[in-house]
């Protein structure tokens, strides 16, 4: 992770995959290897890392939210808000979840829906960074 955050992606992978290797039935890792993917554009291998992390936790919504991330830097925001509605299930109370369900619904055409998850964000915990973004999108 620390390569990763270091610009170090081949350095990154390298570790990801052995962490693969070392806890084949655990779905953390391929989480924050889709994370560190999608940080640096590769949407499609995100996309893969994050099904592999759901294929192993679907009861993880951390995996669900990787996977409507990545989807939706895909622009298949339809099949992003599956995904983010997959982890809400699991997760009801996620401010951070609820702003990227919105911004999926948004990219769809649905504005009131939305608004609607932005609202629900709002009233939920959010970093400082997320509270911003959240603050320009419905300003927008």
């Amino acid at each position: 992770i620390v390569a990763a955050a270091a610009g170090r992606p081949a350095e990154a992978d390298a570790f990801f995959a052995r962490a693969v290797a070392q806890g084949p039935s655990l779905s953390k890792a391929e989480e924050a290897w889709s994370r560190a993917l999608l940080d640096r554009g590769d949407a499609a291998g995100a996309l893969r890392e994050a099904r592999s992390a759901v294929a192993k936790s679907l009861r993880w919504p951390d995996a669900h939210r990787a996977e409507g991330r990545a989807l939706h830097a895909l622009h298949k925001d339809a099949e992003a808000a599956k995904a983010y509605a997959a982890a809400a299930a699991l997760t009801p109370n996620w401010g951070a979840l609820d702003l990227d369900w919105g911004i999926a619904l948004a990219a769809q055409g649905d504005r009131a829906a939305a608004m609607a998850k932005w609202r629900t964000a709002a009233a939920l915990d959010l970093s400082p960074a997320d509270r911003a973004r959240l603050g320009a999108l419905i300003k927008g």
